[in-house]
């Protein structure tokens, strides 16, 4: 159970780093072009560039085009790691000694007198003739969590925190949404405002406007019924 909780973990890690550093890299990419065309660039435009940081969290960090020079970074990174450890490490003292010490031993093998023991020796008693030897079975080390492991713990605990969090506030509008109570109306002026705009835009259906202390911001609520 341990090693497959390990086994995971590490899977996790690899997955969650490689979407790390390609996120990272595509922010930057995205808020220096962001810079330069802030100006002059329609803000439907700005936006469809972050939806793209959005679009990279969704799809998984192995797919990658053969034309993005980001695509081989891991590859020369592993390949710099395998040279590394297939180098010998060797050290001119090291080699100086070698060839003495091969000249001792095959010097030693020529002159090597081998020793035969007497039938005495090798008779056994027949108390221990008959006992069959019982093989010691193997002790197992003791397997822990790694540091991964913990790692995922904490972040599956941030993700029910957060998804509770979040369901706790929706729940709170909803119930505010529907109260129906006269202080979270709009204004006349700016039903007004509301109506010219979705004339302007072609709307078929006027969006419902309610007002809130819980946001500090505009926002959309909902997803089939959208306030």
């Amino acid at each position: 159970m341990i090693e497959a909780l390990n086994n995971i973990a590490d899977k996790w890690f690899n997955w969650e780093l490689a979407i790390l550093w390609q996120v990272a890299v595509l922010i930057a990419i995205v808020w220096v072009i962001d810079l330069l065309i802030r100006k002059w660039a329609w803000p439907q435009v700005r936006y469809a560039l972050w939806l793209l940081v959005l679009l990279k969290l969704v799809l998984p960090p192995t797919l990658t085009s053969p034309a993005s020079f980001t695509a081989e970074i891991p590859f020369l990174a592993q390949k710099a790691v395998r040279v590394q450890t297939d180098q010998p490490e060797t050290t001119p003292e090291t080699a100086e000694v070698a060839e003495p010490v091969e000249l001792l031993a095959a010097a030693s093998s020529e002159n090597a007198t081998y020793y035969e023991p007497t039938p005495a020796e090798t008779e056994v008693e027949p108390a221990l003739a008959n006992t069959a030897i019982e093989p010691i079975a193997p002790v197992a080390a003791a397997v822990s969590l790694s540091w991964k492991a913990y790692l995922l713990f904490v972040w599956l605990a941030g993700i029910v925190i957060l998804l509770s969090w979040l369901i706790l506030r929706l729940l709170g509008l909803r119930r505010e949404h529907l109260k129906g109570d006269s202080h979270f109306q709009p204004p006349e002026r700016l039903g007004e405002q509301l109506t010219a705009v979705a004339k302007r835009l072609d709307l078929k259906n006027i969006p419902q406007l309610i007002l809130t202390d819980r946001v500090c911001c505009p926002a959309v609520f909902g997803v089939f019924k959208p306030v």
